[in-house]
């Protein structure tokens, strides 16, 4: 594998704590594959920082996220592309995001590589003609995808025969110890993505006797103003603020000390469950998909207070040690998978 490129593409370089996440955890697999060979990143500048979490043994490559010149060329010098993690083929966000990972994926199957999707998911797709775009793409025999969820496996199964199920291996970077870290009761972490019903949340966690909160805004380029108004709803209400953590293991620390999540983004949820800890989630298809996967789907609420105050009360019981086991069951599978593929790739190549 030693003198192999590579495309690596994700939601990489704008400080979103899932992505982050996601792209360290993809470099990791990488390296313990024993890939000496050279990455090309499309990203915007500012990925140093990120990337340097995770020393490898492979040359990484920065190049200009959306200049199709440059991306055309990294694929021809690729023998793979690499979608690593992320619901990337989704039309919710815009058609535009949509139709810039269409554009790799079929440029990539163009020149007669490999293209392999790692802890992906599809969706939501709105737009009929994109969903026949993704379909073209998983039909390709030179196609490879690892699944996080069971709709999407479910959906790649009817196109593909090289498709498999795993879920998502966000925390696979962490590692962090399993020692009990001491609990602060009264702590509650936040995971917003929209202030429109911040208040019903905030006032029924107040209610169920929370005093202490840490907001933690998990796009960082994006949430500046989010941030700063959910905080003046929570000290109006009489919420002791803790400032947030700053790098992805401080995080993950913060997550450890806590005695409630409450999350309105995947990875928050995901954090949490694989800590063990007791977490509740907003509502969402994305969400929906991936916990689908599990036999239990724990607590989730929508945006009224009496579903925020049912899914706080179902915490309190709810088997969050064997969602844990259940999910690193998964994510152990999903890391054995994605390097089994990868190595069967090279080979086939060698």
């Amino acid at each position: 594998m030693n003198s192999y490129k590579i495309v690596l593409v994700g939601y990489y370089g704008y400080r979103n704590f899932g992505d982050d996440l996601l792209l360290l955890s993809t470099l990791k697999i990488l390296n313990e594959t024993g890939f000496e060979g050279e990455a090309f990143i499309p990203s915007p500048k500012g990925l140093d920082s990120v990337i340097s979490e995770m020393p490898v043994s492979f040359k990484i490559s920065q190049i200009p996220r959306y200049n199709p010149i440059s991306l055309e060329r990294a694929i021809q010098r690729s023998a793979i592309t690499v979608f690593g993690g992320g619901n990337l083929f989704q039309d919710e966000t815009s058609t535009r995001s949509f139709l810039y990972y269409y554009f790799i994926a079929k440029k990539t199957l163009s020149y007669g590589k490999k293209l392999l999707l790692l802890s992906q998911g599809f969706g939501p797709l709105k737009k009929g003609s994109n969903l026949k775009k993704l379909s073209k793409i998983l039909s390709s025999t030179n196609t490879f995808a690892v699944l996080r969820d069971s709709v999407s496996f479910r959906f790649a199964c009817n196109h593909s025969i090289n498709a498999f199920g795993g879920t998502d291996y966000g925390p696979y970077c962490l590692r962090l110890s399993k020692n009990d870290a001491a609990e602060d009761k009264g702590l509650v972490i936040l995971i917003p993505k929209h202030l429109n019903y911040a208040t019903e949340i905030l006032n029924t966690l107040k209610a169920k006797g929370f005093s202490k909160l840490c907001i933690i805004p998990f796009q960082n380029h994006r949430e500046g103003m989010l941030l700063k108004r959910l905080n003046q709803i929570a000290s109006s209400i009489g919420f002791l603020l803790t400032p947030p953590p700053r790098s992805n293991y401080e995080i993950a620390d913060f997550f450890q000390r806590s005695s409630l999540i409450v999350s309105e983004r995947l990875h928050g949820a995901i954090l949490a469950m694989w800590l063990a800890k007791p977490f509740i989630w907003k509502q969402n298809k994305k969400m929906m998909d991936f916990f689908s996967s599990f036999e239990h789907t724990p607590p989730y609420f929508s945006t009224e207070a009496e579903s925020i105050n049912r899914a706080i009360d179902r915490s309190k019981s709810f088997d969050y040690k064997s969602l844990s086991s259940a999910y690193i069951q998964k994510l152990e599978k999903t890391i054995h998978l994605s390097k089994e593929v990868l190595e069967k790739i090279f080979e086939k190549r060698g």
